[in-house]
């Protein structure tokens, strides 16, 4: 459905009488001519402040008494088929006014003599709607046009192309800014989202992200690269000083059959380490209609399904959720969801009526994670700088502690169970203890598995996370157990010009449960606290 742009635009003068006042009857119809009965119309003066506030009546027509001379925006809104706009100026005598939805604002006319009351604000160009995807904006106006409800704020090039996006919620407050790069020839353009507020990626696409790594904040961006047609490939998010949080993969197919045309997108997410944290697939009937989504934990198992009756002729939404197995769990009606205007791949006509049928998407095989079967093997080395802490074996805990080192080489993802990775850990020991002769000075080697418990942090952001080990080693003399935990990043310089390579600053702690390594003495522990230094020599 096109934009109509006609004389309900233009400003309306008449003679000139200020000691009265006027009536102003606004008639509001659509694109057919047909007159839209209960729409809210609104009087804005030049202030953006609401003057009055009608609804239509059965005839289509609002009138508002007792107004002023002066510069007016009139707003009206119907559910079915949205706004629309006109400038008026009264001076001296009644109005009667058409309003067509939709409509857009457009620039306002200059007239021959300036009004002595203040002028709208024109050198802000706003739209009620953006499409980042396809870089689209609709129904123009400017701040007190959208007085109390979201708007978008445009700024241009020297070339006339878009240059930022900035969201204003209701209460005028700043939610996120895109900012577009454009080619040359002005045929494609990249762009990063940057957020003013806290909240949610999710408010961006409310599809296409998950809450389980969703997190933004005042001065974090999304970096974007997108497809030919506008919607994203790949993103990530990464804080105000370019430390990276997380990131998302999306990939497009279509299944058609007799049935239906049904576009899948799968929307994978991984943590700011690579590590995969889930999936979501989402099932779009004609690409433009929301079916059904199915979500899938960390180790590619569904989680639960949302499936989504559409019924255009009642204007409801039945949502249902289903758990793992298929279980329904929750029926309810919720706003109806017509498809966006702005659709992908279709211009939305607001005629179908979808059936619910699951048969045709049942049979759809679904892929690993994307990324995850050729996921490479990443090689980490770490450096630890130790000293024992609180608790020593009562045979060295009359000395002084003294620091020593360990040195850990793993490859992630090499030896794999569930969340559990191999590595292999070599240590140097030196203790003195109370026989002189026979101080604890030894090399350690140990096979050490680390676990994923991250989930005991989870109120912290995705960045942190928290590993359990445990493993088995030798020394020189005997043999030994040790467990601890590693939290990092303490500090993460992979992105800071303090480092020139990808490095992490971690809190590490350690219990030494050894035998055999002193003689004639049965067994000797020890715990330690320390920095762990970690290099990750395929970081990009």
């Amino acid at each position: 459905m096109s934009n109509i742009t006609l004389s309900q635009s233009q400003v309306f003068e008449h003679g000139q009488n200020k000691e009265n006042q006027f009536s102003i009857s606004i008639l509001v119809i659509n694109t057919k001519e047909k007159n839209l009965k209960k729409s809210k119309v609104s009087l804005i003066d030049s202030d953006g402040i609401i003057v009055q506030e009608k609804k239509t009546d059965k005839k289509g027509w609002a009138r508002f008494d007792n107004i002023n001379p002066g510069i007016f925006v009139v707003k009206a809104y119907h559910k079915k088929f949205g706004y629309g706009l006109i400038h008026i100026k009264i001076v001296d005598q009644n109005l009667e006014e058409k309003i067509i939805i939709p409509s857009s604002l457009g620039p306002k006319p200059v007239t021959e003599a300036k009004p002595k009351t203040k002028s709208l604000d024109q050198s802000r160009i706003c739209y009620k709607y953006w499409n980042p995807y396809r870089r689209k904006l609709s129904i123009r106006g400017n701040p007190q046009t959208f007085y109390g409800e979201p708007y978008f704020e445009v700024t241009y090039n020297k070339d006339k192309r878009i240059k930022t996006v900035t969201e204003f919620d209701e209460n005028n407050k700043k939610q996120q800014t895109w900012h577009l790069k454009w080619t040359r020839s002005g045929s494609r353009s990249a762009y990063y989202v940057e957020f003013h507020s806290r909240g949610s990626i999710s408010r961006l696409d409310q599809k296409l992200y998950s809450q389980i790594l969703s997190e933004v904040r005042p001065g974090w961006r999304a970096y974007f690269k997108s497809r030919k047609d506008g919607r994203p490939r790949s993103l990530y998010v990464e804080d105000h000083i370019g430390i990276k949080y997380y990131s998302y993969n999306f990939t497009y197919a279509t299944q058609i059959d007799s049935v239906t045309d049904m576009e899948i997108i799968e929307c994978s997410y991984f943590r700011s380490d690579t590590n995969f944290a889930g999936r979501h697939i989402v099932f779009m009937e004609d690409a433009k209609w929301l079916r059904m989504i199915q979500y899938f934990d960390k180790n590619n198992k569904i989680k639960n399904t949302i499936e989504y009756i559409h019924n255009r002729e009642s204007e409801e939404t039945i949502q249902i959720k289903l758990n793992n197995k298929g279980k329904e769990l929750e029926r309810k009606i919720i706003p109806f969801m017509k498809p966006d205007q702005f659709a992908y791949s279709l211009e939305w006509t607001g005629r179908e009526v979808i059936v619910h049928q699951t048969k045709d998407v049942e049979d759809i095989e679904i892929d690993t994670p994307i990324n995850e079967k050729d996921k490479k093997v990443i090689q980490y080395t770490s450096w630890e700088i130790l000293s024992p802490s609180s608790y020593r074996d009562s045979v060295i805990a009359g000395f002084p502690p003294r620091p020593f080192f360990k040195v850990t080489v793993w490859e992630k993802d090499r030896i794999k169970f569930g969340n559990t990775d191999i590595g292999l850990e070599l240590s140097w020991v030196d203790h003195f203890s109370d026989k002189p002769t026979k101080n604890l000075r030894t090399i350690g080697v140990y096979t050490v598995a680390r676990s994923d418990i991250s989930r005991l942090i989870s109120f912290l952001p995705d960045i942190y996370t928290l590993q359990y080990k445990y493993g088995l080693g030798l020394y020189s003399l005997g043999y030994g157990f040790t467990t601890g935990f590693a939290f990092s990043p303490f500090i993460d310089l992979r992105n800071l010009d303090s480092a020139p390579v990808s490095l992490k600053i971690s809190l590490v702690g350690n219990v030494v449960i050894a035998k055999g390594v002193l003689q004639d003495v049965d067994y000797v522990t020890w715990a330690t606290l320390g920095i762990n230094l970690t290099l990750n020599k395929n970081a990009e």
